[in-house]
């Protein structure tokens, strides 16, 4: 995809952070798995099933750009070199979510448009859910 703007990147990404929002949401009704990261902080099923998400859709979308995640510590070495990388928090507020919380979010940063970063909060239902932030 080539992209002439910030503004078209966050377009292109809304639907993306929707779709793993959307997932994430339909895991917290469930008994949702929960382990530790080698740094002791959770994860769940839901933070990898968005992440899936959006790691696959990033890089369908922009297969130039690297992706980071916090949840793939090797693609985070792949792109520490870039000029443009994708950084993806699949479930921020995974504690929060875990507790049956609506405050968390799903997030994705693009650094190397200066800052690109849509924001997605599926628990809270309103047209105001997705909030995309272009600075510069």
């Amino acid at each position: 995809m080539n992209l002439s703007s910030r503004g078209q990147l966050v377009e292109a990404l809304i639907p993306v952070i929707r779709k793993a929002g959307d997932a994430a949401l339909a895991l917290q009704d469930d008994d949702v798995a929960v382990r530790a990261k080698q740094d002791g902080s959770p994860v769940t099923s839901a933070d990898l099933a968005s992440n899936d998400i959006l790691r696959a859709a990033c890089l369908a979308l922009f297969p130039a750009m690297p992706v980071v995640s916090e949840e793939d510590s090797r693609v985070f070495e792949a792109g520490k070199d870039s000029d443009s990388v994708l950084v993806i928090d699949p479930l921020d507020g995974t504690k929060e979510f875990i507790k049956g919380r609506d405050e968390f979010a799903v997030n994705i940063a693009a650094q190397g448009f200066k800052t690109a970063a849509p924001l997605n909060r599926p628990a809270r239902k309103s047209p105001s859910a997705v909030l995309a932030s272009v600075s510069g």
